[in-house]
This record gives C-alpha cells, sequence and structure tokens, in this order.
C-alpha cells in the first residue's frame, strides 16, 4: 500500500491464535515473495507463516517502511513442533526504525548446513517432507540456517519454549537488535548454549541456564556507542571454562557513550555467575 503494508496469513494468525484456521503443514518455496510493505509512506505490513505440525520456509518476505517516513514491519515463521527456516525477510525502513523477524518453535538449533548438504536429512524434497501426511518427525530439532539470518534486514527475536542451540565451531554477527529467548514458557526448562562467541550490535539472551564462549561487538562501523549486552538467567550464567570474554567497541570492555553491559541471574548461589 502506498501509505502502509497490509496483513498476509498463511497458515494460521500470530502464534496460531485468532479466529483464523490452523494449517497442520505448511510450505513456502524458494520462488516464492510476499510483499505487505508500505511504499511512500507508513509502516511496512504483517506477515504470519503458521502451522500446528511443521512448517518450512524457503521464500522471501518483504514488509518495508515507505520510503518517506515510516518504520519496517513484523513477520512471525513458525510452528510449535518442526521449523526449517531457509529464507529471507527485509523489514527496513530507509528512514524509520527497522522491523522485527519472529521464530518462535519448542526449540532452536541454528547451523550452517544448506540444501545441497541437507538443512536436514529428512528434507530431501522439501515440499514432499513438509507436507507428506505419513512422514514421522519425531518432534526434532528445529534447524535455522546461520547464513539467512545474518542476511535478514531488521531486528530477530528467536524464542523458544525449551533450548536454543548453537553448533559448535559456528561463529555468526547478526544486527542491529537480536534477543535469544528460551525457556519461554519460564518453567525453568529451556537453556541457551553457543561455545563460540557470538557477535553484534545488541545482544540479548534469556534461559534458565546460559552457556557462552563470549561477545564481540562491532566497533569499526562507527555504530560502537550505545551498545547493549544482557544476559539474564534463572540459573547459571557460565563463560569462564570456555574462555569467554566480552569484547566491546574497538578494545575489551571498551564501551563508549552510553553502552552497557547487564549479566543477572536469580541463582542464590555463589557461582550463579561465572
Amino acid at each position: 500500500g502506498e501509505t502502509g503494508g497490509g496483513n498476509v496469513l498463511i497458515g494460521g494468525d500470530y502464534r496460531g491464535e485468532g479466529t483464523v484456521p490452523n494449517a497442520l503443514r505448511t510450505y513456502v518455496s524458494s520462488t516464492t515473495n510476499i510483499s505487505a510493505d508500505a511504499i511512500d509512506s507508513g509502516d511496512g505490513g504483517r506477515v504470519i507463516i503458521w502451522s500446528d505440525e511443521a512448517t518450512g520456509f524457503y521464500g522471501d518476505i518483504s514488509a518495508r517502511g515507505g520510503r518517506r517516513f515510516g518504520n519496517g514491519g513484523f513477520s512471525e515463521i513458525s510452528s510449535p513442533e518442526v521449523l526449517v527456516f531457509e529464507g529471507l525477510a527485509d523489514l527496513f525502513a530507509p528512514n524509520g526504525t527497522s522491523g522485527t523477524l519472529l521464530l518462535d518453535p519448542q526449540d532452536i538449533t541454528i547451523s550452517d548446513r544448506d540444501n545441497t548438504s541437507g538443512v536436514d536429512d529428512r528434507v530431501s524434497d522439501s515440499a514432499l517432507s513438509i507436507l507428506q501426511e505419513d512422514n514421522n518427525f519425531d518432534r526434532p530439532d528445529i534447524d535455522v540456517n546461520k547464513f539467512f539470518l545474518e542476511s535478514i534486514r531488521g531486528d530477530i527475536r528467536l524464542e523458544a519454549t525449551n533450548n536454543i542451540n548453537v553448533e559448535t565451531g559456528l561463529n555468526f554477527f547478526l544486527a542491529p537488535q537480536v534477543s535469544f529467548i528460551a525457556d519461554a514458557d519460564n518453567d525453568g526448562e529451556g537453556n541457551f548454549t553457543m561455545e563460540q562467541p557470538l557477535g553484534g550490535f545488541n545482544i540479548e539472551i534469556s534461559a534458565a541456564n546460559v552457556r557462552l564462549g563470549g561477545v564481540f561487538f562491532n566497533g569499526n562501523l562507527g555504530v560502537a556507542d550505545n551498545q547493549s549486552l544482557t544476559i539474564r538467567a534463572d540459573g547459571r550464567v557460565d563463560t569462564s571454562d570456555i574462555g569467554g570474554n566480552i569484547f566491546g567497541g574497538t578494545g575489551f570492555g571498551n564501551f563508549e557513550d552510553g553502552g552497557t553491559i547487564e549479566i543477572s541471574t536469580r541463582n542464590p548461589t555463589a557461582d550463579g555467575i561465572n
């Protein structure tokens, strides 16, 4: 729309709630382009891709803010059971605030496996695997491809009812704002685990327990000021045995002009933060 983007609902509404009927399985191909842009002015629209059992997303979503003014839109791509994410989302606003991409299944595993090597051993023919009724998924980990995450234009929110795991040896840099929310249902069963350092501009991590190999911020792009790192855990925050350091700005612990670090835990023991 010239003065604002509209709504696109495929397979259901936000978090599978509301009055829109939910699909059991949803597949969006790599040749699919979904647009809810604000063209001249106004905010980008809202795009929901949902299923109750299995979602495979390989397409492109655009929900940009207007070229003169307006903020980026919102997109949720998810399923409470199986989610394979190998797509792109453009939620940028040239004269406003970027929008947000939400992935919120049960568990999330971030990997660098692609279609040629198999994002998932079950997905040789992605459409058939997602849509085939007698396919037994056996409640696998959720696969999110790190290359596509790095290509997202907008804020990223990864929200898992249980665990968020990043494959060992995998490094990536996400901007401008990324949130990793494990144990989203607050039942005490959900950890965030990443053995290597995580890169970004503004990073939020929340989980029952956090294990992280450090954090680094890029201070060479002129945006080091006012960066933030927030880590909150109900139990333990652990970086010590994997050599985790925090590098901000252009050197260790250099947060200029209001940059902040907050690391907290509700664990009453002395080793709650390590």
